[in-house]
């Protein structure tokens, strides 16, 4: 029964007129039930894709890789992508930069033998002095 705006039970049972004010019909707890796990779901899946983007461009630049190749790598590869992240490096070992020292003797030598002018040597050998 309703008196107002108060239901009104008799004994223990709601108003068969007036909805439960307590509960929400069990449509809207569907409704909302399904809104909440999709929600959760896009959540969940923006999280694994900027996870999986950010492992797979740090993975490539692990093996060698620009920034620029790095990240294109990560967005655009796909499974690929990850492939490719994970064997950028070459299988060639990595030689150690010569000094400054060192590619001036083998412009030296490049001269001696013939290979190049006087002229060039000494214009390599002024722009290597330049980049130390």
């Amino acid at each position: 029964m309703r008196y107002g705006d108060q239901v009104v039970y008799l004994r223990g049972l709601p108003d068969p007129i007036m909805p439960n004010p307590i509960l929400p019909d069990q449509d809207e707890l569907v409704t909302s039930g399904f809104s909440s796990l999709f929600g959760l779901m896009i959540v969940v899946g923006i999280g694994l894709s900027v996870w999986r983007f950010a492992a797979t461009r740090n993975m490539a630049k692990r093996r060698g890789a620009s920034d620029a190749d790095a990240t294109t790598v990560a967005l655009f590869g796909g499974e690929t992508g990850t492939a490719a992240a994970y064997a950028v490096r070459d299988s060639s070992p990595t030689r150690p930069t010569p000094t400054a020292e060192e590619r001036i003797r083998s412009v030296r030598e490049l001269e001696s033998q013939g290979l190049i002018t006087t002229e060039q040597a000494a214009s390599r050998v002024e722009e290597i002095l330049r980049d130390v």
